[in-house]
């Protein structure tokens, strides 16, 4: 069609062609409808790449969306743990974290869909005639701050619960622990006592002759006095 064009053109700036008025306005008319159609195959092709970029982040968005939804049932089983009495706050933390990662991705999908759907959007027709999928993203965008901001109340309510229950197991370690020492220092200090006993009952039997409880103090260690004569009178 370009290239009929530039032949018709070429054959109306031609003198002959130029004495007529009817050539001149046909070459006017047509001239109009060319550019318009250049117009709209240059906005077809730009339409064509905001439509791949669309179905890209779409793509995207999917796959995020689902995952996000997995990590919700598994944080959900959590939960249902959680009040069962298991101790699982610290994995209920760790999902949360990952959960705010995915809605992150998925917040800043929704944004480029927005502003794609928003390009694409032509605001001279009818509200009525396109659905507006940029008003109903962002409404889907400000969900997922919502929810985020609940999460990210959740997860310092559960941190501090899990808090809370780690000061009963320090007490309880330290208790334990104590025990554990008092059990291993009991036999060291039955040992001791054993060992004065014997000892004990050692001198005594040492000390006794004939049944008679003799005058050891020569067999200790140290200086002794002895009476020649007997010992002196009182």
């Amino acid at each position: 069609l370009i290239e009929g064009r530039e032949q018709l053109e070429h054959v109306l700036q031609s003198n002959q062609a130029l004495q007529s008025d009817g050539l001149s306005s046909i070459f006017t008319e047509f001239e109009n409808v060319t550019r318009a159609y250049e117009e709209t195959i240059e906005r077809v092709e730009f339409l064509m790449k905001e439509t791949e970029k669309i179905h890209e982040n779409w793509k995207d968005w999917d796959e995020t969306q689902r995952n996000l939804q997995c990590i919700m049932v598994g944080i959900v089983k959590e939960l249902s743990e959680l009040k069962k009495g298991e101790n699982n706050s610290k994995q209920i933390c760790s999902e949360l974290e990952f959960c705010q990662e995915r809605m992150n991705r998925l917040e800043t999908v929704c944004n480029y869909l927005t502003s794609s759907l928003s390009i694409l959007h032509d605001q001279s027709l009818p509200s009525s005639t396109v659905f507006d999928f940029a008003s109903e993203l962002t409404i889907y965008s400000n969900a997922l701050i919502q929810l985020r901001t609940r999460c990210l109340f959740f997860e310092e309510l559960v941190r501090k619960r899990r808090y809370v229950h780690n000061i009963p197991e320090i007490k309880s370690i330290r208790e334990t622990e104590v025990v554990q020492k008092s059990i291993i220092d009991w036999p060291l200090k039955a040992l001791l006592m054993l060992i004065g006993m014997l000892t004990v009952l050692i001198t005594w039997m040492t000390s006794i002759d004939n049944g008679h409880v003799i005058n050891n103090w020569r067999n200790a260690i140290g200086i002794h006095l002895e009476y020649v004569n007997g010992p002196p009178p009182f």
